[in-house]
């Protein structure tokens, strides 16, 4: 059998070796390397939740002929031919290696792709046709639903989840409760306003026993919900102190499957919120804030200004013309970019920053950095921030302005 499979395989690896990388990224709207030698770093396309590690992403080996992928933060490991099924499935093979029917559709993908005539469908492929977004309609974006108009019955159910989100910490675990007490901004009345509290561990559920996030679109529909680990850092302290194993590393927030994250930004719930008379102020002076977690967006509410999150520290092209969209209807075109100030938010926010110089009609400062006030807000969080500090900040933030004009 291994005789007879060897050259069906081998025309595989010319395949391979033949197809840039260059074209499967372009096909799926990814950013291009810097030239096509050594490796290529991007963002996981197996697990979104990798997006919140900091750790290393996926690096892509353009120099090798089977151009090998590894992502430092879930493990997945293998060639441009895995590489090109997490970009269409957005998640590993099973067992973390190609095999089976599921090998015998990446290969077909890569056909279709590079132009290659398809071999012989196998009759479990057959069964269900090839829908590759890169074949039908490789412009065509993903849609995030309402959860009250899903298909899906359970989806329908969980439009009031929110309203069982405990949101007094005597009614909260231990871990749960130091959460909330460690944000004291946070209070219940904030809570029920952004949809969020704890779930217990008592409840039915993907997101029991996490602070649970409403995410609504620009019509304060609600789209889906997302969880927070409580207990994350001192998860994160007992998987280092083992060594980092590769598996049971902690997960600090997690999504509900099929909810595109990258098409949305939190906080964005239109008129609701935006136009919000207690916002005006500050977004006829600075503008729109973007930060990168929805505790930073709360936050800095908190302070009646105006901020959307990533819920990353990476901007993906719909969230940048979304950014672009609302500073224009909103906030004369300013935007202040606020990032973490650790490396990953500061590295992350400057492909932000010159995807939006690419865009006319705004203006984008920086609302700080690691090196402001001498590294006075090095490894900080918007969501960290005191009303005084924010003041100073501010302060900064109006003398560019006054200078500017």
């Amino acid at each position: 059998m291994a005789f007879q499979n060897a050259p069906y395989m081998k025309d595989v690896d010319e395949l391979i070796a033949e197809t840039p990388v260059e074209r499967v990224l372009l096909q799926y709207g990814q950013s291009l390397p810097q030239n096509n030698l050594g490796e290529h770093r991007m963002p996981c396309v197996f697990n979104e939740s990798c997006a919140d590690s900091s750790y290393g992403t996926l690096t892509v080996n353009v120099s090798d002929v089977a151009k090998r992928i590894y992502c430092h933060s879930c493990g997945v490991r293998g060639n441009l031919l895995t590489l090109l099924w997490g970009l269409e499935k957005r998640k590993p093979p099973q067992g973390g290696k190609l095999r089976g029917s599921e090998f015998r559709e990446a290969v077909q993908l890569l056909r279709v792709l590079t132009g290659e005539p398809p071999k012989a469908l196998s009759e479990e492929t057959k069964a269900r046709p090839l829908t590759s977004s890169a074949v039908v309609n490789p412009s065509k974006p993903e849609h995030n639903v309402p959860l009250k108009d899903s298909a899906n019955i359970r989806a329908r159910e969980l439009v009031t989840l929110h309203q069982q989100l405990l949101v007094d910490v005597d009614q909260m675990n231990p871990a749960a409760a130091t959460y909330f007490r460690k944000r004291p901004w946070l209070t219940p009345e904030v809570a029920r306003r952004w949809k969020l509290g704890y779930l217990p561990n008592s409840a039915k559920g993907l997101l029991r026993g996490r602070i649970v996030y409403a995410y609504e679109n620009e019509k304060a529909e609600i789209l889906s919900y997302f969880g927070r680990d409580p207990a994350f850092e001192q998860h994160c302290f007992e998987w280092e102190r083992k060594g980092r194993p590769e598996k049971g590393k902690p997960m600090k927030h997690r999504f509900v499957k099929g909810f595109h994250r990258g098409l949305e930004l939190y906080g964005q719930q239109g008129r609701e919120r935006l136009v919000d008379g207690r916002l005006d102020e500050a977004l006829s002076t600075i503008g729109l804030v973007v930060v990168e977690g929805p505790n930073d967006v709360i936050r800095l509410d908190c302070f009646d200004v105006a901020a959307v999150g990533l819920c990353s520290n990476k901007a993906t092209d719909v969230q940048v013309n979304k950014i672009a969209r609302f500073a224009r209807q909103v906030a004369g075109g300013n935007v202040v970019l606020m990032p973490d100030t650790d490396p990953e938010g500061e590295d992350g926010v400057r492909s932000l920053l010159w995807k939006l110089h690419q865009l006319e009609g705004l203006s984008i400062k920086l609302g700080w950095s690691s090196q402001t006030d001498c590294g006075r807000f090095a490894s900080r969080q918007p969501e960290s921030l005191s009303f005084e500090e924010w003041k100073v900040l501010r302060r900064r933030l109006d003398d560019k302005i006054m200078s500017k004009g």
